[in-house]
């Protein structure tokens, strides 16, 4: 697993009061994305207890940098691989997981499901099973968390968005039940997610499709837990692109979770009065995935 960059960028946003902001730029991993550390850390495992071999074929869901990564890993170890997904997903995205060579599956709806479906109609077949899947939340806690820790001497708050609950679950855990420190876990949820309503007990209800992908979900999955975030902030898609936009012209081209998130850590800033604080925001992909949605 290859160490990602994390760069400061309080300067460039013109952040005040000796607040700092650490972007964690995950679309350095090998398939350009932060799924790279689930994937290799679930594949591996299938492989160590003897549930994958070479004649094994690799089914997931995936709302895209999941299924480029099982794509790309597959490829390397020889392995047959499905990947549903759903209309949402970029062209971008889907032409990478179509280069690997897989087969590609659109679903109107309820594309998750749509995973243990195949696997079952296949005689010898392997989930990736995100959403359910605790090896998810684990492979952050073995390799993001103590790459970030390393890195700065303190980690006042981390600012991810949730879909499978993967990041952000493993980040909190290893933050504040391995190394019991004070550090901060900051949700930034995109409108037409129910994170938010689920987190604080609200019913705010909007009709809003959010168009970023990898955000946001209608409810909590077997692998998040809410209860270990202490921070949520509802986004516009507007606000989003609008950051990526801007932050493309500092020379990183992110993609819509990531400003999203950096979105999230300004509100942070702004309605906390923060002073002083380290704020790592997690960029889990590249913007070039998302030309045609974000930078068109």
């Amino acid at each position: 697993m290859l160490k990602t960059p994390l760069i400061e960028v309080t300067n460039k946003l013109n952040i005040k009061n000796g607040n700092k902001i650490f972007l964690k730029l995950e679309s350095l991993n090998l398939s350009g994305s932060i799924k790279d550390r689930i994937v290799k850390y679930i594949l591996d495992d299938g492989i160590k207890n003897n549930n994958i071999n070479d004649n094994t074929t690799v089914v997931c869901a995936s709302s895209g940098n999941t299924g480029i990564s099982v794509a790309m890993n597959c490829a390397l170890y020889g392995l047959k691989c499905i990947i549903i997904t759903n209309p949402k997903c970029s062209e971008e995205k889907k032409n990478i997981m179509k280069a690997y060579g897989v087969d590609l599956r659109i679903k109107e709806s309820n594309y998750e499901a749509e995973e243990k479906v195949i696997a079952k109609s296949i005689e010898n077949s392997f989930q990736i099973n995100q959403y359910d899947n605790i090896l998810n939340s684990e492979a952050y806690v073995k390799t993001l968390g103590p790459e970030i820790n390393n890195e700065l001497d303190s980690v006042d708050y981390i600012v991810a968005a949730g879909s499978t609950g993967g990041t952000i679950t493993g980040l909190a855990h290893y933050f504040k039940n391995i190394l019991k420190l004070n550090t901060e876990i900051v949700l930034a949820d995109p409108f037409g997610s129910e994170l938010f309503n689920l987190k604080n007990n609200t019913d705010i209800k909007d009709s809003y499709k959010t168009i970023i992908e990898g955000a946001g979900k209608s409810k909590e999955t077997e692998v998040m837990n809410l209860s270990l975030i202490d921070h949520t902030y509802k986004i516009s898609d507007e606000e989003s692109l609008d950051m990526c936009r801007k932050v493309a012209k500092f020379g990183y081209l992110l993609g819509g979770s990531s400003g999203l998130n950096i979105c999230g850590s300004l509100k942070l800033i702004d309605e906390l009065n923060l002073k002083n604080k380290n704020i790592v925001v997690i960029c889990p992909d590249a913007g070039y995935r998302y030309l045609s949605k974000i930078y068109c």
